[in-house]
């Protein structure tokens, strides 16, 4: 979940995204996105997936004009 000012989006970089768009923008000044529960098995990112180190997309924020741009690295459970 993402907050910020009423208008915002969260975008990912390189084509690279578990979901079937890209860019998501704000309701209300939240995002929610939603992990999907079988990351781990989807092709796309299998041989990641088996490396340990967690699957990483690169994602920005574009708020008031301005981009940033923190990864996200999702794990799997211990």
């Amino acid at each position: 979940m993402f907050t910020g000012p009423e208008e915002f989006s969260i975008f990912f970089k390189d084509q690279k995204t578990p979901f079937k768009k890209s860019e998501f923008k704000s309701k209300d000044g939240v995002v929610t996105i939603k992990v999907p529960e079988k990351i781990f098995e989807d092709k796309r990112f299998f041989e990641e997936s088996y490396q340990d180190t967690g699957i990483e997309f690169n994602y920005g924020a574009r708020v008031n004009g301005k981009e940033f741009d923190p990864p996200i690295i999702i794990k799997r459970e211990s």
